[in-house]
C-alpha cells in the first residue's frame, strides 16, 4: 500500500483547515450565470426546513419508523374507508364529466354497492380487467329489468354488434347494470354484463376540474309514480 509522503499530509492539513475557518470561501470559476432565487423563498426554506429537521433529529430513527408507518396506515384506511379522489380521461360520461382533467371526489361508504340507487354515478373495478377503474351510471340493480342496447362503437368508431341487443335482460342477485351518459361511445354493462356489486369502489359524490371549479353531483333520476301515467 502506497503512503503519501510527509509533504502531502501538510499539505491536506493546510487545505482542510483553511477551508474550515469561517469567510473563506472556494472561488467561482463558472462562467455559466447563477440562477436567481428570492430571498423570500430563501427564508421559507430555512423556516420549514430547519424546523423538520431538528424534529427529526430530535425522535430518532426508531419514532420516525414508527410515524412513517402510523401516516401510511391512516392514509390507507382513509382512502380504503371513507373518501378517496380520482382524475378521469375519456368521452364516455359527457357531458356530465369531461374526457380529461376533471377530479372525482368518491364516497366509500358506498363500497360494494352499498346503499346505491339508480341514477347514482359509482367507481368500479373493471371486471375484465382488475387493474383499470371506471365511472359509469347505475341504471338497473338486482331484479331490475333493463333492454340490452343500443349499440355502441369502439375506438375507430366501428359499430359493435351486441349478441342480445333489442332483448330485455333481468338483473341477478348482487349484481347492477351501469351504462356512461355517452351512450354511443361507452363500453360498459351492454359489453361485459351485469357489474357484481362487490366490485363498486365507491359512489362519485363531487367533480371539480380547479379548486375553484367544483360542484356536487346530485342523483338526476327520480322514481316514477303511477299518478305520473295513464293507466287505463
Amino acid at each position: 500500500m502506497l503512503r503519501p509522503g510527509r509533504n502531502t499530509a501538510a499539505r491536506w492539513r493546510s487545505i482542510k483547515l483553511a477551508l474550515q475557518r469561517p469567510g473563506i470561501r472556494r472561488p467561482f470559476h463558472d462562467s455559466r450565470p447563477r440562477h436567481f432565487r428570492p430571498a423570500v423563498l430563501t427564508r421559507i426554506d430555512q423556516n420549514l426546513i430547519q424546523p423538520l429537521g431538528n424534529w427529526v433529529l430530535s425522535i430518532g430513527p426508531l419514532g420516525l419508523l414508527r410515524w412513517s408507518f402510523g401516516t401510511f396506515l391512516a392514509h390507507h384506511l382513509f382512502t380504503s374507508y371513507f373518501f378517496s379522489y380520482n382524475t378521469t380521461w375519456g368521452i364516455s360520461m359527457l357531458p356530465t364529466l369531461n374526457s380529461a382533467g376533471d377530479g372525482v371526489l368518491i364516497s366509500k361508504y358506498y363500497r360494494r354497492g352499498r346503499g346505491v340507487q339508480i341514477g347514482d354515478l359509482v367507481s368500479y373495478v373493471h371486471p375484465a380487467d382488475r387493474e383499470v377503474h371506471a365511472v359509469k351510471r347505475v341504471i338497473g340493480l338486482e331484479g331490475d329489468f333493463v333492454t340490452m342496447g343500443p349499440a355502441y362503437v369502439d375506438d375507430h368508431d366501428n359499430p359493435v354488434a351486441l349478441a342480445n341487443e333489442g332483448k330485455m335482460i333481468q338483473i341477478p342477485p348482487g349484481h347492477c347494470w351501469v351504462v356512461g351518459d355517452n351512450l354511443k361511445h361507452s363500453r360498459d354493462s351492454r359489453g361485459f354484463g351485469p357489474l357484481p356489486l362487490a366490485l363498486i369502489r365507491g359512489k362519485v359524490i363531487a367533480r371539480w376540474a380547479s379548486w375553484v371549479n367544483w360542484e356536487w353531483l346530485n342523483n338526476p333520476l327520480q322514481d316514477a309514480r303511477v299518478d305520473d301515467y295513464d293507466v287505463d
